[in-house]
Formats: C-alpha cells, structure tokens, sequence
C-alpha cells in the first residue's frame, strides 16, 4: 500500500492491484456523530451524510447527460440532481454508498477502472457543491428515523440519539 498527503491535507492510500478490473474509492472524513454538539444537533452528521447525494448545483446540467466523455468535457461545472447521479452510476456500472459512524463519515464507491475519474468528479462535486433544500432535509430527517427505528445494529450506537430532535418529523 502507498500512502501519501496531497498539498490540500488530504491523506491518501492507494493499493495497486493491477489484475484488479474494478476500482474502489472511499473518501473519509475524521468526524460523525462527535461533531455534534449537545443534543439539538444529535444525528445531524447522519442527516448531512444523506444529503450529500441529493444533488448537486452547477453551471451545467447534467440531466442529457449520456456519455461519460460529455460528463468529463463539463466535468467543472456540472450540476447533478439525485436522479442525475444514480443514472450516471447506471452508466459507469457503479455502485456508491456512505456510512456515519462516532468518528467518521465515509462516502465510497465501486466502479470499472475506466469509470474511476468520472465518478470521483460526481462524488467531489457532491461534496463541493451540494444542493440542500428544505425539502430534502425533512426526507432525510425521516429517512434517518427509520434507520434508527430498524434492528440492524450498526445504526444503534451511532445515531439512536436522532430520535429526540427530530421526533416532529413523524407527523
């Protein structure tokens, strides 16, 4: 494995396996759900997680997008809506997720080699251009409570907290 820091502060780790025909790539932040302070912001990691994928804003809609050689010639400026993005995975034949957990929040995804750089591009603006709105917060809010409200233990220590601030969204 080779690890470096690019000038930015990023870390990164790279494990070349050259018979591999697939790619993985996970972007880690050094924070979750211990970033939040005091019980009004409990689960709000969680919460930000989902919205990361919900779309993006750009200069260029992305919409008619239909080849990966169109994404990377617009690649700068491109503006995703939810859809947007998991019809581009269809076409790279990727597969992407996050998770948030105490003491990190992670957002990786699985790709053919080729489709590596274009989809790192989607999973960056997502990051550097996210399109939050109102709307999309209350069905993140309920989405998080219903994570929260299922047996599947990894979500239990990380995010039960969720249930008292955003109890309202129930209704």
């Amino acid at each position: 494995m080779r690890a470096f820091t690019l000038p930015n502060g990023l870390d990164v780790c790279i494990q070349p396996l050259p018979a591999a025909t697939e790619t993985r790539v996970q972007i880690c932040y050094g924070f979750g759900s211990n970033a939040e302070i005091g019980p009004k912001e409990a689960g709000l990691a969680h919460v930000v997680e989902h919205m990361i994928f919900k779309g993006t804003h750009g200069d260029y809609d992305a919409s008619g997008t239909d080849t990966v050689p169109e994404l990377m010639a617009n690649a700068a400026s491109l503006g995703f809506s939810e859809t947007d993005i998991v019809r581009c995975a269809r076409l790279m034949g990727a597969s992407f997720n996050a998770f948030t957990s105490v003491n990190k929040t992670s957002y990786y995804f699985q790709t053919e080699k080729d489709f590596t750089v274009p989809f790192f591009l989607i999973l960056s603006s997502s990051m550097k251009r996210s399109a939050m709105n109102e709307q999309m917060l209350f069905s993140e809010k309920k989405a998080v409570l219903e994570e929260v409200s299922t047996d599947f233990p990894p979500w239990k220590h990380t995010t039960l907290s969720v249930c008292a601030p955003y109890s309202d969204v129930r209704r």
